[in-house]
């Protein structure tokens, strides 16, 4: 763990805040430190969409101390909180307009007080990374936060080759949990895949576990199948097949077989 090496001007929040409005200036990226009475220093950079104010800077030291991101690891009473400005902005560019907030400002603020109600990782955004499943490419970052590593590390892992990753962007709804779904003929036969990887019949109705009060749906059309093979170099390892489906109201369903069962991973409307 490392220890204080430097000293720095500690204030409470609201004394804080209002000294870079003195300035003219807000802070959008902070640096909470924790110093416990062994001396120990643990800090934490916090980034805000919009601007820190006193109870932004509050919920952080609040988090950080609570552990629920990066466990601080305290193990002795805290004896000061250290507070740092590690960016900041010129005021101007975060007034309000002449008619009030706009949309993306009224967003901000009520995120804000929805995350300080049900803690840091209550509120999150989707963000693309990488991985060939859809699942894996989904990478759910803290609202007001950076990627782990930053946005080039995200960038970065997303670029990776990837083998048997769909290609082109990817679906607007990711299930979070797959959805089993019974792909048939038209004479009402189970749709597979065959041990050369090809579908055992035309896919012409299928029905999604929720949907349609479990109706049978029209295929209007399809595409695929789609091999991957998911930890070949394990003894665990799967092969799995992927297919595309387009239902009558145009939704296209992300559908993998795997062990001779369809199942829905995400649908794009």
């Amino acid at each position: 763990m490392p220890t204080r090496s430097r000293s720095r001007s500690v204030a409470p929040p609201t004394t804080y805040a209002a000294r870079l409005r003195a300035a003219g200036l807000v802070a959008t990226t902070i640096r909470v430190g924790i110093v416990d009475e062994r001396d120990i220093l643990l800090e934490r950079t916090w980034v805000h969409p919009r601007w820190f104010d006193a109870a932004d800077v509050v919920d952080r030291v609040r988090w950080q101390l609570a552990g629920g991101v990066d466990p601080t690891g305290l193990e002795a009473p805290v004896v000061q909180v250290v507070l740092e400005p590690v960016a900041v902005d010129d005021m101007a560019n975060h007034e309000r307009g002449l008619w009030g907030t706009g949309p993306d400002e009224r967003v901000h603020h009520g995120l804000a007080r929805v995350q300080g109600l049900v803690g840091h990782d209550g509120v999150v955004t989707p963000r693309i990374g990488g991985g060939r499943t859809l699942a894996e490419r989904v990478v759910l970052v803290p609202w007001g936060d950076a990627p782990v590593g930053g946005e080039r590390a995200l960038a970065t892992v997303r670029d990776r080759p990837w083998p048997g990753k769909l290609p082109g962007p990817p679906p607007a709804t990711v299930l979070d949990r797959p959805r089993p779904v019974d792909v048939v003929t038209g004479d009402g036969g189970t749709v597979d895949v065959d041990d050369r990887g090809a579908l055992t019949g035309v896919p012409e109705r299928f029905r999604a576990e929720g949907e349609r009060g479990g109706r049978f749906d029209t295929v209007t059309a399809w595409a695929g199948p789609w091999p991957l093979v998911v930890r070949w170099w394990e003894a665990g390892g799967r092969r799995l097949h992927r297919l595309q489906l387009v239902d009558a109201d145009g939704r296209a369903w992300y559908l993998v077989l795997a062990d001779h069962r369809w199942w829905a991973e995400a649908v794009a409307t």
